[in-house]
Protein backbone atom coordinates (compact mmCIF):
# COMPACT_ATOMS: atom_id res chain seq x y z
CA UNK A 1 0.00 0.00 0.00
CA UNK A 2 2.83 2.41 0.80
CA UNK A 3 4.33 1.83 -2.64
CA UNK A 4 0.98 2.43 -4.32
CA UNK A 5 0.44 5.67 -2.41
CA UNK A 6 3.95 6.88 -3.30
CA UNK A 7 3.18 6.29 -6.96
CA UNK A 8 -0.09 8.30 -7.10
CA UNK A 9 0.56 11.11 -4.59
CA UNK A 10 2.59 13.30 -7.00
CA UNK A 11 -0.61 13.70 -9.05
CA UNK A 12 -2.86 14.55 -6.11
CA UNK A 13 -3.65 18.01 -7.43
CA UNK A 14 -5.40 16.35 -10.41
CA UNK A 15 -7.50 13.89 -8.44
CA UNK A 16 -11.24 14.15 -9.02
CA UNK A 17 -12.00 11.06 -6.94
CA UNK A 18 -10.25 8.75 -4.49
CA UNK A 19 -11.56 5.28 -3.64
CA UNK A 20 -9.99 2.53 -1.55
CA UNK A 21 -11.38 -0.67 -0.02
CA UNK A 22 -8.77 -2.81 1.75
CA UNK A 23 -8.00 -4.80 4.91
CA UNK A 24 -7.62 -2.66 8.08
CA UNK A 25 -3.83 -3.09 8.16
CA UNK A 26 -3.41 -1.80 4.62
CA UNK A 27 -6.00 0.89 5.23
CA UNK A 28 -4.04 2.16 8.22
CA UNK A 29 -1.00 2.71 6.00
CA UNK A 30 -3.15 4.58 3.50
CA UNK A 31 -4.80 6.79 6.11
CA UNK A 32 -1.53 7.54 7.90
CA UNK A 33 -0.21 8.82 4.58
CA UNK A 34 -3.29 10.93 3.82
CA UNK A 35 -3.29 12.43 7.33
CA UNK A 36 0.34 13.51 7.18
CA UNK A 37 0.63 15.07 3.74
CA UNK A 38 3.06 17.95 3.27
CA UNK A 39 1.25 21.29 3.13
CA UNK A 40 2.29 21.57 -0.51
CA UNK A 41 0.22 18.52 -1.49
CA UNK A 42 -3.42 19.53 -1.93
CA UNK A 43 -6.42 17.77 -3.46
CA UNK A 44 -8.53 20.83 -4.09
CA UNK A 45 -10.24 19.27 -7.14
CA UNK A 46 -11.35 16.13 -5.27
CA UNK A 47 -15.13 15.69 -5.55
CA UNK A 48 -15.66 12.06 -4.56
CA UNK A 49 -14.08 10.34 -1.54
CA UNK A 50 -14.70 6.67 -0.72
CA UNK A 51 -12.80 4.91 2.07
CA UNK A 52 -13.83 1.41 3.14
CA UNK A 53 -12.46 -1.16 5.52
CA UNK A 54 -13.22 -4.79 4.77
CA UNK A 55 -13.93 -5.31 8.47
CA UNK A 56 -15.84 -3.60 11.26
CA UNK A 57 -12.82 -1.90 12.73
CA UNK A 58 -12.94 1.82 13.51
CA UNK A 59 -11.54 2.52 16.96
CA UNK A 60 -9.18 5.29 15.82
CA UNK A 61 -10.30 8.63 14.42
CA UNK A 62 -8.36 9.91 11.45
CA UNK A 63 -7.80 13.65 11.66
CA UNK A 64 -6.40 16.06 9.07
CA UNK A 65 -7.26 13.95 6.00
CA UNK A 66 -5.98 15.74 2.89
CA UNK A 67 -4.86 18.62 5.16
CA UNK A 68 -8.56 19.28 5.86
CA UNK A 69 -8.66 21.14 2.56
CA UNK A 70 -11.24 19.66 0.16
CA UNK A 71 -13.28 22.65 -1.06
CA UNK A 72 -14.75 20.79 -4.06
CA UNK A 73 -15.89 17.69 -2.13
CA UNK A 74 -19.43 16.57 -3.03
CA UNK A 75 -19.54 12.89 -2.06
CA UNK A 76 -18.28 10.98 1.00
CA UNK A 77 -18.53 7.23 1.56
CA UNK A 78 -17.10 6.01 4.88
CA UNK A 79 -17.43 2.36 5.90
CA UNK A 80 -15.61 1.11 8.96
CA UNK A 81 -13.63 4.35 9.04
CA UNK A 82 -13.94 7.06 11.68
CA UNK A 83 -13.15 10.76 11.30
CA UNK A 84 -13.85 13.81 13.49
CA UNK A 85 -17.57 13.91 12.70
CA UNK A 86 -17.93 17.65 13.22
CA UNK A 87 -14.56 18.38 11.65
CA UNK A 88 -13.76 20.15 8.37
CA UNK A 89 -14.13 17.04 6.20
CA UNK A 90 -17.91 16.86 6.67
CA UNK A 91 -18.61 20.51 7.36
CA UNK A 92 -16.61 22.48 4.78
CA UNK A 93 -17.21 23.61 1.21
CA UNK A 94 -20.58 24.33 -0.34
CA UNK A 95 -22.19 21.21 1.09
CA UNK A 96 -22.26 17.48 0.37
CA UNK A 97 -24.57 15.95 -2.22
CA UNK A 98 -23.99 12.30 -1.28
CA UNK A 99 -23.23 10.85 2.15
CA UNK A 100 -22.77 7.22 3.17
CA UNK A 101 -21.88 6.22 6.76
CA UNK A 102 -21.75 2.60 7.88
CA UNK A 103 -20.01 -0.50 9.22
CA UNK A 104 -19.42 0.27 12.88
CA UNK A 105 -19.52 -2.40 15.55
CA UNK A 106 -21.93 -2.05 18.45
CA UNK A 107 -20.59 0.44 21.03
CA UNK A 108 -17.74 1.34 18.68
CA UNK A 109 -15.87 4.42 19.96
CA UNK A 110 -15.43 5.53 16.37
CA UNK A 111 -19.13 5.75 15.53
CA UNK A 112 -20.72 9.22 15.45
CA UNK A 113 -23.04 10.30 18.22
CA UNK A 114 -26.58 11.28 17.33
CA UNK A 115 -25.92 15.01 17.96
CA UNK A 116 -22.87 14.80 15.69
CA UNK A 117 -24.91 13.06 13.00
CA UNK A 118 -27.67 15.66 13.25
CA UNK A 119 -25.08 18.42 12.96
CA UNK A 120 -23.75 16.85 9.75
CA UNK A 121 -27.26 16.67 8.27
CA UNK A 122 -28.04 20.22 9.36
CA UNK A 123 -24.85 21.57 7.78
CA UNK A 124 -25.57 19.78 4.48
CA UNK A 125 -29.36 19.89 4.57
CA UNK A 126 -29.79 22.05 1.50
CA UNK A 127 -27.47 20.08 -0.76
CA UNK A 128 -27.89 16.39 0.11
CA UNK A 129 -29.35 14.32 -2.73
CA UNK A 130 -28.65 10.84 -1.34
CA UNK A 131 -28.13 9.62 2.23
CA UNK A 132 -27.22 6.11 3.38
CA UNK A 133 -26.95 5.14 7.02
CA UNK A 134 -26.26 1.40 7.21
CA UNK A 135 -25.09 -0.51 10.28
CA UNK A 136 -23.80 2.78 11.60
CA UNK A 137 -24.36 2.08 15.34
CA UNK A 138 -24.77 5.79 15.92
CA UNK A 139 -24.64 6.36 19.66
CA UNK A 140 -27.76 7.80 21.22
CA UNK A 141 -27.12 8.69 24.85
CA UNK A 142 -28.82 12.06 24.37
CA UNK A 143 -31.99 10.86 22.62
CA UNK A 144 -34.02 11.40 25.76
CA UNK A 145 -31.80 14.21 27.02
CA UNK A 146 -32.06 17.95 26.91
CA UNK A 147 -30.31 18.68 23.60
CA UNK A 148 -32.76 21.06 21.88
CA UNK A 149 -31.29 20.29 18.44
CA UNK A 150 -32.65 16.75 18.67
CA UNK A 151 -36.18 18.04 19.12
CA UNK A 152 -36.21 20.22 16.01
CA UNK A 153 -37.72 19.14 12.74
CA UNK A 154 -35.02 18.74 10.10
CA UNK A 155 -35.98 19.18 6.45
CA UNK A 156 -33.78 17.81 3.68
CA UNK A 157 -35.48 19.56 0.75
CA UNK A 158 -33.46 18.05 -2.10
CA UNK A 159 -32.93 14.50 -0.82
CA UNK A 160 -34.07 11.94 -3.41
CA UNK A 161 -32.55 8.64 -2.23
CA UNK A 162 -32.64 7.53 1.41
CA UNK A 163 -31.41 4.29 2.97
CA UNK A 164 -31.87 3.65 6.69
CA UNK A 165 -30.90 0.06 7.48
CA UNK A 166 -29.77 -1.88 10.53
CA UNK A 167 -30.16 1.14 12.78
CA UNK A 168 -30.43 1.26 16.54
CA UNK A 169 -34.05 1.49 17.65
CA UNK A 170 -33.79 4.94 19.23
CA UNK A 171 -31.86 6.43 16.33
CA UNK A 172 -34.38 5.03 13.86
CA UNK A 173 -37.14 6.53 15.97
CA UNK A 174 -35.45 9.95 15.88
CA UNK A 175 -35.19 9.83 12.07
CA UNK A 176 -38.83 8.82 11.70
CA UNK A 177 -40.04 11.60 14.00
CA UNK A 178 -37.79 14.47 13.00
CA UNK A 179 -36.73 14.04 9.37
CA UNK A 180 -38.83 15.49 6.56
CA UNK A 181 -37.81 14.55 3.03
CA UNK A 182 -40.45 15.80 0.58
CA UNK A 183 -38.53 14.81 -2.57
CA UNK A 184 -37.42 11.30 -1.61
CA UNK A 185 -38.49 8.94 -4.38
CA UNK A 186 -36.43 5.87 -3.40
CA UNK A 187 -36.40 4.53 0.15
CA UNK A 188 -34.59 1.45 1.48
CA UNK A 189 -35.19 0.32 5.03
CA UNK A 190 -36.18 -2.39 7.45
CA UNK A 191 -39.92 -1.77 7.91
CA UNK A 192 -41.03 -4.27 10.49
CA UNK A 193 -37.65 -4.22 12.28
CA UNK A 194 -38.99 -1.65 14.70
CA UNK A 195 -42.74 -2.17 14.45
CA UNK A 196 -43.71 0.42 17.04
CA UNK A 197 -41.70 3.13 15.29
CA UNK A 198 -43.11 2.29 11.86
CA UNK A 199 -46.61 2.20 13.28
CA UNK A 200 -46.11 5.71 14.59
CA UNK A 201 -44.73 6.85 11.25
CA UNK A 202 -47.66 5.65 9.16
CA UNK A 203 -50.53 5.97 11.61
CA UNK A 204 -49.96 8.48 14.37
CA UNK A 205 -48.04 11.26 12.64
CA UNK A 206 -50.00 14.48 13.24
CA UNK A 207 -48.03 16.08 10.43
CA UNK A 208 -47.54 15.00 6.86
CA UNK A 209 -45.72 11.78 6.05
CA UNK A 210 -41.92 12.15 6.30
CA UNK A 211 -41.54 10.63 2.81
CA UNK A 212 -44.80 11.42 0.99
CA UNK A 213 -43.47 11.08 -2.56
CA UNK A 214 -41.68 7.74 -2.38
CA UNK A 215 -41.99 5.85 -5.66
CA UNK A 216 -39.57 2.98 -5.01
CA UNK A 217 -39.50 1.09 -1.70
CA UNK A 218 -36.93 -1.58 -0.83
CA UNK A 219 -37.25 -3.69 2.29
CA UNK A 220 -34.28 -5.89 3.16
CA UNK A 221 -33.23 -8.37 5.83
CA UNK A 222 -36.59 -8.11 7.58
CA UNK A 223 -38.72 -10.68 9.33
CA UNK A 224 -42.27 -9.41 9.09
CA UNK A 225 -44.70 -11.49 11.09
CA UNK A 226 -46.74 -9.14 13.24
CA UNK A 227 -45.89 -6.02 11.27
CA UNK A 228 -48.06 -6.75 8.26
CA UNK A 229 -50.77 -4.33 9.38
CA UNK A 230 -48.13 -1.61 9.51
CA UNK A 231 -47.00 -2.44 5.97
CA UNK A 232 -50.57 -2.34 4.71
CA UNK A 233 -51.03 1.11 6.25
CA UNK A 234 -47.79 2.22 4.63
CA UNK A 235 -49.02 1.13 1.19
CA UNK A 236 -52.16 3.22 1.66
CA UNK A 237 -50.14 6.23 2.79
CA UNK A 238 -47.57 6.13 -0.01
CA UNK A 239 -50.03 6.77 -2.81
CA UNK A 240 -47.27 7.43 -5.38
CA UNK A 241 -45.52 4.13 -4.72
CA UNK A 242 -44.74 2.48 -8.06
CA UNK A 243 -42.23 -0.27 -7.19
CA UNK A 244 -41.70 -2.48 -4.12
CA UNK A 245 -38.80 -4.87 -3.56
CA UNK A 246 -38.32 -7.38 -0.75
CA UNK A 247 -34.76 -8.70 -0.35
CA UNK A 248 -34.02 -11.58 2.00
CA UNK A 249 -37.21 -11.09 3.97
CA UNK A 250 -39.64 -13.48 5.61
CA UNK A 251 -43.23 -12.43 5.15
CA UNK A 252 -46.41 -13.69 6.70
CA UNK A 253 -49.20 -14.36 4.13
CA UNK A 254 -51.00 -11.13 5.01
CA UNK A 255 -48.06 -9.06 3.70
CA UNK A 256 -48.19 -10.44 0.17
CA UNK A 257 -52.00 -10.43 0.33
CA UNK A 258 -51.90 -6.70 1.02
CA UNK A 259 -50.86 -6.17 -2.61
CA UNK A 260 -54.16 -7.60 -3.84
CA UNK A 261 -56.20 -4.70 -5.14
CA UNK A 262 -59.41 -4.05 -3.22
CA UNK A 263 -61.53 -1.18 -4.58
CA UNK A 264 -63.24 -0.91 -1.18
CA UNK A 265 -59.88 -0.30 0.51
CA UNK A 266 -57.51 0.99 -2.19
CA UNK A 267 -53.81 0.77 -1.46
CA UNK A 268 -50.77 0.77 -3.67
CA UNK A 269 -52.75 2.84 -6.13
CA UNK A 270 -49.77 3.52 -8.40
CA UNK A 271 -48.01 0.15 -8.03
CA UNK A 272 -46.51 -1.18 -11.28
CA UNK A 273 -43.57 -3.37 -10.16
CA UNK A 274 -43.15 -6.09 -7.51
CA UNK A 275 -39.83 -7.81 -6.82
CA UNK A 276 -39.18 -10.63 -4.36
CA UNK A 277 -35.56 -11.80 -3.92
CA UNK A 278 -34.63 -14.67 -1.57
CA UNK A 279 -37.89 -14.01 0.25
CA UNK A 280 -40.09 -16.51 2.07
CA UNK A 281 -43.81 -16.42 2.76
CA UNK A 282 -45.10 -16.30 -0.81
CA UNK A 283 -47.58 -18.64 -2.46
CA UNK A 284 -48.65 -19.25 -6.05
CA UNK A 285 -52.27 -18.65 -5.07
CA UNK A 286 -51.56 -15.18 -3.66
CA UNK A 287 -49.32 -14.19 -6.58
CA UNK A 288 -51.99 -15.05 -9.12
CA UNK A 289 -54.60 -13.19 -7.06
CA UNK A 290 -52.38 -10.08 -7.02
CA UNK A 291 -52.07 -10.15 -10.80
CA UNK A 292 -55.74 -10.94 -11.35
CA UNK A 293 -56.88 -8.08 -9.11
CA UNK A 294 -54.70 -5.54 -10.91
CA UNK A 295 -54.51 -6.76 -14.49
CA UNK A 296 -58.01 -8.10 -15.02
CA UNK A 297 -59.91 -5.06 -13.75
CA UNK A 298 -63.15 -4.58 -15.63
CA UNK A 299 -63.72 -1.47 -17.70
CA UNK A 300 -64.59 1.62 -15.72
CA UNK A 301 -68.33 1.68 -15.08
CA UNK A 302 -70.43 4.62 -16.05
CA UNK A 303 -72.38 6.83 -13.70
CA UNK A 304 -71.65 7.38 -10.03
CA UNK A 305 -68.59 5.13 -9.96
CA UNK A 306 -66.51 7.29 -12.27
CA UNK A 307 -64.47 8.61 -9.35
CA UNK A 308 -63.68 5.17 -7.98
CA UNK A 309 -59.91 4.55 -8.15
CA UNK A 310 -58.58 1.84 -10.43
CA UNK A 311 -55.02 0.59 -10.34
CA UNK A 312 -52.57 0.65 -13.23
CA UNK A 313 -51.58 -2.75 -14.54
CA UNK A 314 -48.80 -4.60 -12.75
CA UNK A 315 -46.15 -4.37 -15.45
CA UNK A 316 -43.30 -6.26 -13.78
CA UNK A 317 -43.19 -9.21 -11.39
CA UNK A 318 -39.81 -10.66 -10.37
CA UNK A 319 -39.25 -13.81 -8.29
CA UNK A 320 -35.60 -14.74 -7.73
CA UNK A 321 -34.38 -17.31 -5.24
CA UNK A 322 -37.76 -17.48 -3.49
CA UNK A 323 -39.17 -20.57 -1.78
CA UNK A 324 -42.40 -20.66 -3.78
CA UNK A 325 -43.71 -23.55 -5.84
CA UNK A 326 -45.27 -22.58 -9.18
CA UNK A 327 -47.19 -25.19 -11.12
CA UNK A 328 -47.17 -25.16 -14.92
CA UNK A 329 -50.56 -23.44 -15.04
CA UNK A 330 -49.37 -20.76 -12.61
CA UNK A 331 -46.30 -20.01 -14.72
CA UNK A 332 -48.44 -19.89 -17.85
CA UNK A 333 -50.91 -17.46 -16.24
CA UNK A 334 -48.22 -15.12 -14.90
CA UNK A 335 -46.30 -15.07 -18.19
CA UNK A 336 -49.51 -14.37 -20.11
CA UNK A 337 -50.81 -11.60 -17.85
CA UNK A 338 -47.64 -9.76 -16.73
CA UNK A 339 -45.69 -7.93 -19.41
CA UNK A 340 -42.35 -8.54 -17.69
CA UNK A 341 -42.37 -11.71 -15.61
CA UNK A 342 -39.08 -13.12 -14.32
CA UNK A 343 -38.69 -16.29 -12.29
CA UNK A 344 -35.40 -17.90 -11.28
CA UNK A 345 -34.18 -20.26 -8.59
CA UNK A 346 -31.07 -18.07 -8.34
CA UNK A 347 -31.00 -14.63 -6.73
CA UNK A 348 -28.95 -13.33 -9.66
CA UNK A 349 -30.75 -11.42 -12.37
CA UNK A 350 -30.89 -13.00 -15.81
CA UNK A 351 -31.69 -9.71 -17.50
CA UNK A 352 -29.05 -8.42 -19.87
Amino acid sequence: MQEAMSFVLPYIDRWGSFSVRVHPDALQVCLETLCSLPKTLRARRLKHLRIESTEFDAEEQWDNLFNDDLPALESIWLAGVSVPWNGPLLMAGDGLKHLHIGMFEEDSPGAPSLPEFVAILTRNAGTLVSLTVDESNITHDDVEGSDPELEKELVLPNLEILQMTQLDRDVYWWMVRRLRCPKVVEYTGNPGQHDMEFNNMVQNQPRASPFPNVRRLKSQYTVVEKGYVILAKMFRMLRKLEAVEFYQCRLCPAVSESFIWDPKEPRGIALKELTFIATRGLSAEVLTRIVKSRNEVESRPKGNDLDQPYPPKLEKLVLRGCAVSLAAEDMKYLKLNVERFEWSESVESHEE
